[in-house]
């Protein structure tokens, strides 16, 4: 019997996990899997249907996580209650139709390959979260690679990729993790299998990345904190 999963509440349950990753619930390590759900529902659709998806998975992302924009319309925009929810709801659909579904379906057009699926999740999500930064004015809150505030040794690495560079690292860790899912349960990416080098490749170098990235942040914060103590 295949393992499978009901696409409209693992897509849920994925906007979900992410939002966990930020405060107040603050599980920052959920930031490294929550993706992967997302992932697993994107595989064997056209790209109608993941543009679809995709626009379940913002909207259960940014409602909650933006769920504290009602108490301050209400409190200091002295707005109703009802009209404060529709606006949050209106702007989470937005945020997804104009980013987070495109890049879904951008990616499910593009990533026809298990390989592509390393190459091009991480390069689509990290550009459309650069676009979210600055069209349209721009809303660069909570962008993937904030989630690791916490980790102050994982987020030196920002001072020379930036937000985006971590954002891009735990995109990789994700679709790694994802690939290996797929081997261990014996499924395919788009009808393409997958193969086990692959996947332990993917991982390695995620991990090697991960590794490099806590590397370099011990060593950062070892010198601040001698430049400090000077």
């Amino acid at each position: 019997m295949k393992f499978e999963l009901k696409p409209l509440s693992t897509v849920i349950v994925s906007g979900l996990l992410l939002t966990a990753a930020f405060p107040k619930i603050g599980l920052d390590g959920l930031a490294w899997v929550a993706l992967v759900p997302l992932l697993w529902v994107l595989n064997g659709v056209r790209p109608g249907e993941a543009f679809r998806r995709g626009v379940i998975f913002g909207i259960a992302h940014f409602l909650s996580l933006l769920y504290w924009l009602v108490p301050t319309m209400i409190i200091y925009g002295h707005l109703p209650a009802y009209l404060s929810v529709a606006i949050l709801f209106l702007f989470a659909a937005i945020l997804s139709l104009v980013f987070v579904a495109p890049m879904a379906c951008g990616f499910v057009a593009a990533g026809r390959t298990p390989l592509r699926v390393l190459l091009f999740f991480p390069l689509m999500w990290v550009g459309f979260e650069y676009l979210r930064s600055f069209l349209f004015t721009g809303f660069p809150w909570a962008l993937l690679g904030y989630s690791q505030t916490p980790r102050l040794q994982l987020i030196q690495l920002s001072d020379i990729v930036g937000v985006y560079g971590i954002s891009a690292l735990i995109a990789v860790a994700n679709a790694a993790l994802f690939l290996g899912a797929l081997v261990i349960l014996g499924r395919a990416w788009q009808t393409r299998p997958v193969g086990g080098r692959l996947a332990v490749g993917g991982l390695a170098a995620a991990a090697g990345m991960i590794a490099l990235a806590w590397g370099y942040g011990g060593l950062r914060i070892a010198e601040i904190d001698q430049l400090a103590s000077a």
